[in-house]
């Protein structure tokens, strides 16, 4: 938004009530339009909901005339967009998402990081019309990234402890259909440790509800939305049964160690191989969890990666 603004374009940004998504954009002083909200973990009314957005969309968007939709995967956008002759570029990293069967043939452009598997284009119709880039996604928001060297303070945070971030499973999307009380055994282990400080994020109000369960004097879950990036910095650790906080991790240097239950897609493959993502699989492998302080962090920097994607996005 910044470098498309700084070149005389107008953005307008839509967004749907979930999670610190709408806390974010105010915190960040990011003017939105709020369509619509997550349509929650059945399959039958996350259909309805993608028809019943994709007609709020496109009654929004008949009010502007915009040459292009850019989407980060949603497939409300991708199908208003094409209802409207709107050009729309699709972006996604992990593979195994069902709804890169809609949003890829809907779109007019998909774009990936170069580890997305070919095979993976050609079974969502979208091999002939991608184009790719070299680094991470999460590297176009770090890349100009500047800590908050007094971020600790708003949590009252003991500099001399160990802190670990924690964040639970995106039980509520497609591709992460099942339980992982795996997670929940993982970090109530930490809370033993007295030298540390576990901030948990939560998605949804049940998963605050199991972590204030466990009574701890060693968690903290924040009342409101805070800085990801802030935080994955001035974490020691960061503990994840997601990808994304996971991956800006292993970007910033952070030691990152993944919970995720799913399939591994192909970019944390890439992460894992470069030894800056630890899968946490079993209880066994909780003794490669090193929960300790860091001090030096060796950022996986790529400022290659938004000058990459914005010529992308302003070629006609």
């Amino acid at each position: 938004m910044e470098e498309l603004l700084v070149r005389g374009h107008d953005v307008q940004v839509t967004a749907r009530e979930f999670a610190q998504t709408t806390n974010l954009l105010e915190k960040y002083e990011i003017p939105f339009t709020l369509i619509g909200a997550h349509a929650g973990p059945r399959l039958a009314r996350k259909i309805a909901d993608v028809a019943a957005r994709a007609t709020q969309l496109h009654t929004f968007a008949k009010k502007y005339h915009f040459d292009k939709a850019l989407t980060f995967n949603s497939p409300s956008m991708a199908v208003a967009s094409r209802l409207l002759n709107i050009p729309t570029m699709v972006f996604m990293d992990y593979e195994f998402q069902p709804l890169n069967h809609l949003t890829f043939r809907f779109a007019n452009t998909v774009v990936t990081p170069i580890h997305f598997p070919e095979e993976s284009l050609a079974r969502f119709g979208a091999l002939k019309k991608t184009v790719t880039y070299d680094g991470l996604k999460e590297q176009v928001y770090l890349s100009s990234y500047q800590p908050d060297r007094d971020f600790r303070k708003c949590l009252d945070l003991d500099a001399q402890r160990i802190i670990v971030t924690v964040r639970p499973p995106a039980t509520m999307a497609l591709y992460h259909r099942f339980e992982n009380t795996f997670f929940y055994d993982v970090v109530k282990s930490l809370t033993k440790h007295r030298d540390v400080t576990v901030i948990a994020i939560p998605r949804v109000l049940e998963q605050r509800g199991i972590l204030e369960s466990f009574g701890s004097d060693r968690l903290i879950i924040p009342a409101s939305a805070l800085d990801g990036r802030d935080l994955v910095y001035h974490s020691d650790l960061v503990i994840s049964a997601g990808g994304t906080m996971t991956r800006e991790a292993a970007v910033m240097g952070t030691p990152a160690y993944t919970l995720f239950r799913g399939r591994i897609g192909a970019v944390d493959k890439y992460l894992i191989k470069l030894g800056r993502i630890v899968p946490i699989l079993c209880k066994e492998d909780t003794d490669k969890i090193k929960i300790t302080k860091i001090d030096k962090k060796k950022v996986l920097s790529n400022p290659s990666v938004t000058t990459t994607i914005l010529h992308y996005i302003l070629q006609p």
